[in-house]
């Protein structure tokens, strides 16, 4: 009885894992911010010269984009949501 129990959690804790970590890989990664920056229309080239852009950097844009805000603070620098260009 013990030992079917075991598996029984065995069999149910390894595919919550590999879900979770499914989730989580594409959910935070750089592809996926570029999608969100792209789906709001913040930045009008390619989605690959997006990708050549730092993952923090994205992050902090595709938050931006996705909250409707005009700037956004990456590294100690102000810069525009339309476009990703920093503020002078």
């Amino acid at each position: 009885m013990k030992k079917s129990a075991i598996w029984i959690g065995v069999g149910i804790t390894i595919p919550l894992l590999a879900a979770s970590a499914y989730f989580y890989m594409k959910t935070f990664t750089k592809e996926a911010y570029a999608n969100k920056i792209k789906k709001y229309g913040k930045y009008l080239g390619d989605k690959s010269s997006l990708l050549t852009f730092d993952k923090s950097f994205l992050r902090e844009w595709s938050k931006a984009a996705k909250d409707g805000s005009e700037t956004f603070f990456h590294e100690g620098k102000l810069y525009y949501t339309q476009g990703g260009k920093a503020k002078a």
